[in-house]
């Protein structure tokens, strides 16, 4: 079954909290999360809620070094249930120190990770266990105790190596840094999946948009102005952070005061 963000935010915000009480304090107090559920930035129908340390410099961003509660209803990742919930740490962003810090984790972590989680170690390092519900509604209840039993084995592991940094990069020396990495690429041999991904993505081909243009006599959809090259806006028509595919007919050029004003709301494009 799918859900919005706006339907799991309450679940996943009242699970934290009750995972908050569970905890050591030591461990507790460190913790923070995300503002709500979240569309994960590549993939439209994999919705997220990620906690982090606050203490985590920009080295360990938190994107991508976090406790990941994911809904995945299409199965855009494989081997995965409907729901699951992981330590997830993308060891190709490690900044600084990655090989020590890769070392000590594929020694530490299987001393300490509960039997429930499925270890991984590589570029990607996680502790990951998947599942299913007859509803959300269910979700707090079944995901507390996991909760707890992950973060509280996990995080004694993770905090030496987060206070280990007394300084953060600059912005210079963390794209030195990205720009001397080797870049991963990733096939996904599913052709049903790979569709799926190009219709939950933001971008927009070329062809369709110079179409768009042409459709609309290069004016705004919504004032009618003519555009310019520096004020043309592909707005998606349902909004990508409600569902919205990427399909030509989803698209629709505006200027940038009609898409700003118009921002994650559903109009009906005024056609000239």
């Amino acid at each position: 079954m799918k859900y919005t963000p706006e339907e799991l935010t309450p679940l996943c915000l009242d699970a934290y909290t009750r995972m908050l009480e569970e905890l050591p304090e030591d461990i507790s107090s460190r913790l923070t999360k995300s503002r709500g559920v979240q569309r994960h930035g590549n993939h439209g129908t994999v919705l997220q809620f990620n906690v982090w340390d606050r203490c985590q410099p920009d080295v360990l961003h938190r994107g991508y070094f976090n406790y990941n509660l994911v809904h995945d209803p299409e199965h855009i990742f494989k081997n995965s249930g409907e729901w699951y919930f992981q330590l997830w740490i993308n060891a190709v962003r490690l900044y600084q120190n990655q090989t020590e810090i890769k070392a000590y984790l594929q020694k530490e972590i299987p001393i300490v990770c509960p039997s429930a989680f499925r270890q991984n170690y590589g570029d990607y390092f996680t502790a990951k266990m998947s599942f299913n519900l007859p509803s959300a509604d269910a979700l707090p209840d079944f995901i507390v105790p996991h909760y707890v039993s992950l973060v509280s084995a996990i995080h004694p592991v993770l905090m030496p190596i987060i206070d280990s940094f007394t300084t953060t990069l600059t912005r210079e020396e963390r794209a030195e840094v990205i720009a001397s990495r080797e870049r991963i690429y990733r096939r996904n041999a599913d052709p049903g999946a790979t569709q799926r991904n190009r219709d939950y993505t933001r971008s927009i081909p070329p062809s369709w948009r110079a179409e768009l243009l042409r459709k609309h006599d290069f004016k705004c959809a919504m004032c009618g102005i003519l555009l310019t090259d520096g004020n043309i806006h592909m707005d998606h028509i349902t909004p990508f952070s409600k569902g919205g595919l990427r399909r030509i007919e989803n698209f629709q050029p505006l200027c940038a005061p009609c898409n700003l004003k118009k921002g994650n709301r559903t109009e009906t494009p005024k056609l000239f």
